[in-house]
Protein backbone atom coordinates (compact mmCIF):
# COMPACT_ATOMS: atom_id res chain seq x y z
CA UNK A 1 0.00 0.00 0.00
CA UNK A 2 1.54 3.38 -1.00
CA UNK A 3 2.11 5.71 1.91
CA UNK A 4 3.02 9.32 2.38
CA UNK A 5 6.72 10.03 2.53
CA UNK A 6 8.41 10.10 5.95
CA UNK A 7 9.25 13.43 7.57
CA UNK A 8 12.93 12.98 6.68
CA UNK A 9 12.06 11.97 3.14
CA UNK A 10 9.63 14.86 2.79
CA UNK A 11 12.32 17.32 3.85
CA UNK A 12 14.71 15.88 1.29
CA UNK A 13 12.11 16.00 -1.48
CA UNK A 14 11.11 19.57 -0.63
CA UNK A 15 14.75 20.66 -0.59
CA UNK A 16 15.28 19.01 -3.95
CA UNK A 17 12.23 20.65 -5.50
CA UNK A 18 13.23 24.03 -4.08
CA UNK A 19 16.67 23.74 -5.67
CA UNK A 20 15.30 22.47 -8.98
CA UNK A 21 12.56 25.06 -9.30
CA UNK A 22 14.44 27.96 -7.79
CA UNK A 23 11.48 28.83 -5.58
CA UNK A 24 10.61 28.87 -1.91
CA UNK A 25 9.06 25.92 -0.12
CA UNK A 26 5.79 27.82 0.14
CA UNK A 27 5.46 27.70 -3.65
CA UNK A 28 6.38 24.04 -4.13
CA UNK A 29 2.81 23.12 -5.09
CA UNK A 30 3.01 25.33 -8.20
CA UNK A 31 6.29 23.85 -9.42
CA UNK A 32 6.05 21.61 -12.47
CA UNK A 33 9.66 21.77 -13.71
CA UNK A 34 10.38 18.05 -13.76
CA UNK A 35 12.86 16.21 -16.03
CA UNK A 36 9.99 15.43 -18.38
CA UNK A 37 9.55 19.17 -19.05
CA UNK A 38 13.29 19.79 -19.16
CA UNK A 39 13.82 17.13 -21.81
CA UNK A 40 10.78 18.20 -23.84
CA UNK A 41 11.94 21.81 -23.87
CA UNK A 42 15.50 20.98 -24.88
CA UNK A 43 14.45 18.60 -27.64
CA UNK A 44 11.80 21.01 -28.93
CA UNK A 45 14.44 23.70 -29.30
CA UNK A 46 16.68 21.26 -31.14
CA UNK A 47 13.84 20.18 -33.42
CA UNK A 48 13.21 23.82 -34.30
CA UNK A 49 16.85 24.27 -35.31
CA UNK A 50 17.98 25.80 -32.04
CA UNK A 51 20.73 23.24 -31.35
CA UNK A 52 23.18 26.09 -31.61
CA UNK A 53 26.76 26.08 -30.47
CA UNK A 54 30.22 25.68 -31.97
CA UNK A 55 29.87 23.98 -35.35
CA UNK A 56 31.97 20.99 -34.37
CA UNK A 57 31.30 17.27 -34.21
CA UNK A 58 28.50 17.51 -31.62
CA UNK A 59 26.64 20.10 -33.70
CA UNK A 60 26.96 18.05 -36.89
CA UNK A 61 25.85 14.82 -35.24
CA UNK A 62 22.87 16.42 -33.50
CA UNK A 63 21.60 17.93 -36.75
CA UNK A 64 21.42 14.49 -38.35
CA UNK A 65 19.74 12.57 -35.52
CA UNK A 66 16.41 11.29 -36.81
CA UNK A 67 13.44 13.00 -35.22
CA UNK A 68 12.00 9.63 -34.16
CA UNK A 69 15.25 8.87 -32.30
CA UNK A 70 15.24 12.09 -30.25
CA UNK A 71 12.47 10.61 -28.11
CA UNK A 72 12.46 6.99 -29.26
CA UNK A 73 9.84 4.33 -28.65
CA UNK A 74 12.33 2.21 -26.75
CA UNK A 75 11.59 -1.39 -25.87
CA UNK A 76 10.90 -2.20 -22.20
CA UNK A 77 14.33 -3.87 -22.02
CA UNK A 78 16.12 -0.86 -23.53
CA UNK A 79 14.37 1.46 -21.06
CA UNK A 80 15.35 -0.58 -18.00
CA UNK A 81 18.86 -1.42 -19.20
CA UNK A 82 19.66 2.25 -19.94
CA UNK A 83 18.37 3.38 -16.55
CA UNK A 84 20.23 0.60 -14.75
CA UNK A 85 23.48 1.24 -16.66
CA UNK A 86 23.71 5.03 -16.47
CA UNK A 87 21.62 6.06 -13.46
CA UNK A 88 21.99 3.35 -10.82
CA UNK A 89 25.66 2.24 -10.45
CA UNK A 90 26.94 5.74 -9.64
CA UNK A 91 23.88 6.96 -7.81
CA UNK A 92 25.87 7.72 -4.65
CA UNK A 93 28.45 9.84 -6.48
CA UNK A 94 26.32 11.29 -9.27
CA UNK A 95 25.00 10.07 -12.60
CA UNK A 96 27.09 8.89 -15.53
CA UNK A 97 29.81 11.27 -16.66
CA UNK A 98 30.03 13.01 -20.01
CA UNK A 99 32.87 10.70 -21.03
CA UNK A 100 30.88 7.57 -20.16
CA UNK A 101 27.90 8.73 -22.16
CA UNK A 102 30.02 9.71 -25.16
CA UNK A 103 31.68 6.27 -25.13
CA UNK A 104 28.17 4.84 -25.38
CA UNK A 105 27.56 7.02 -28.48
CA UNK A 106 25.41 9.64 -26.77
CA UNK A 107 25.74 13.30 -27.80
CA UNK A 108 24.85 16.22 -25.47
CA UNK A 109 22.44 18.95 -26.48
CA UNK A 110 23.93 22.44 -26.03
CA UNK A 111 23.43 23.38 -22.39
CA UNK A 112 20.59 25.86 -21.89
CA UNK A 113 20.83 25.41 -18.13
CA UNK A 114 24.18 25.00 -16.43
CA UNK A 115 22.77 22.45 -13.97
CA UNK A 116 21.07 20.07 -16.44
CA UNK A 117 22.31 18.30 -19.58
CA UNK A 118 20.35 16.18 -22.05
CA UNK A 119 21.99 13.43 -24.12
CA UNK A 120 20.61 11.82 -27.28
CA UNK A 121 21.63 8.72 -29.23
CA UNK A 122 20.78 8.13 -32.89
CA UNK A 123 19.14 4.76 -32.21
CA UNK A 124 16.25 3.43 -30.13
CA UNK A 125 17.84 3.98 -26.70
CA UNK A 126 16.19 6.52 -24.38
CA UNK A 127 17.16 10.17 -24.12
CA UNK A 128 19.04 10.82 -20.84
CA UNK A 129 18.93 13.90 -18.61
CA UNK A 130 21.51 14.37 -15.87
CA UNK A 131 22.51 16.88 -13.22
CA UNK A 132 24.28 16.64 -9.89
CA UNK A 133 21.15 15.16 -8.28
CA UNK A 134 19.07 13.73 -11.13
CA UNK A 135 19.42 10.98 -13.68
CA UNK A 136 16.44 10.28 -15.96
CA UNK A 137 15.62 8.28 -19.06
CA UNK A 138 12.90 9.54 -21.42
CA UNK A 139 11.02 7.60 -24.12
CA UNK A 140 7.82 7.46 -26.11
CA UNK A 141 5.35 5.17 -24.36
CA UNK A 142 5.26 1.57 -25.56
CA UNK A 143 3.44 -1.54 -24.39
CA UNK A 144 5.19 -3.32 -21.54
CA UNK A 145 7.44 -0.49 -20.32
CA UNK A 146 5.65 0.20 -17.03
CA UNK A 147 5.19 -3.49 -16.16
CA UNK A 148 8.83 -4.28 -16.95
CA UNK A 149 10.06 -1.36 -14.84
CA UNK A 150 7.91 -2.41 -11.88
CA UNK A 151 9.40 -5.90 -12.16
CA UNK A 152 12.87 -4.30 -12.17
CA UNK A 153 12.00 -2.35 -9.01
CA UNK A 154 10.81 -5.48 -7.21
CA UNK A 155 13.97 -7.41 -8.04
CA UNK A 156 16.55 -4.60 -7.72
CA UNK A 157 15.04 -2.69 -4.78
CA UNK A 158 12.95 -5.23 -2.83
CA UNK A 159 12.95 -2.97 0.24
CA UNK A 160 11.77 0.13 -1.67
CA UNK A 161 8.93 2.03 0.01
CA UNK A 162 6.02 3.05 -2.28
CA UNK A 163 4.89 6.65 -1.82
CA UNK A 164 1.60 8.24 -2.83
CA UNK A 165 2.41 10.05 -6.12
CA UNK A 166 -0.30 12.67 -5.51
CA UNK A 167 2.02 14.42 -3.10
CA UNK A 168 4.82 14.64 -5.64
CA UNK A 169 3.45 16.20 -8.83
CA UNK A 170 0.73 16.08 -11.44
CA UNK A 171 2.85 14.02 -13.87
CA UNK A 172 4.03 11.43 -11.35
CA UNK A 173 2.71 7.88 -11.81
CA UNK A 174 4.74 5.84 -9.30
CA UNK A 175 7.15 6.94 -6.56
CA UNK A 176 9.47 4.82 -4.43
CA UNK A 177 11.85 5.80 -1.64
CA UNK A 178 15.04 3.72 -1.79
CA UNK A 179 18.37 3.49 -0.01
CA UNK A 180 20.98 2.71 -2.63
CA UNK A 181 24.31 3.91 -1.22
CA UNK A 182 22.47 7.15 -0.38
CA UNK A 183 18.80 8.07 0.22
CA UNK A 184 16.97 8.58 -3.06
CA UNK A 185 13.60 8.65 -4.78
CA UNK A 186 12.73 6.83 -8.00
CA UNK A 187 9.83 8.35 -9.90
CA UNK A 188 7.97 7.44 -13.11
CA UNK A 189 6.13 10.17 -15.02
CA UNK A 190 3.73 10.45 -17.95
CA UNK A 191 3.65 13.32 -20.42
CA UNK A 192 3.64 14.35 -24.08
CA UNK A 193 6.63 14.36 -26.45
CA UNK A 194 7.50 17.32 -28.68
CA UNK A 195 5.71 15.61 -31.58
CA UNK A 196 2.55 14.88 -29.61
CA UNK A 197 3.04 11.26 -28.50
CA UNK A 198 2.57 9.90 -24.99
CA UNK A 199 5.88 9.72 -23.11
CA UNK A 200 7.30 7.79 -20.15
CA UNK A 201 10.12 9.10 -17.95
CA UNK A 202 11.96 7.29 -15.15
CA UNK A 203 14.13 9.33 -12.75
CA UNK A 204 16.26 8.85 -9.68
CA UNK A 205 16.69 11.83 -7.34
CA UNK A 206 19.60 11.56 -4.94
CA UNK A 207 20.26 13.30 -1.67
CA UNK A 208 23.64 15.05 -1.75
Amino acid sequence: MPRLVSKRGAAFLLNFLSALCGITRGMIASCRIWPIQVITTFIALCSLGACMGPMGSDWAELQNIKLANRVPQSSPTQLVDTFDTFCIPASAQGPATDAELRRAHYVPLPAKNGHVKVYLADDRRPAIVISATICSVHVRSRAGQSAHFKTYMRTTFPAATPINPKGVGSNAEHVWQVNHSAPAFIITERGITVDGFQSFTVSIYRQV
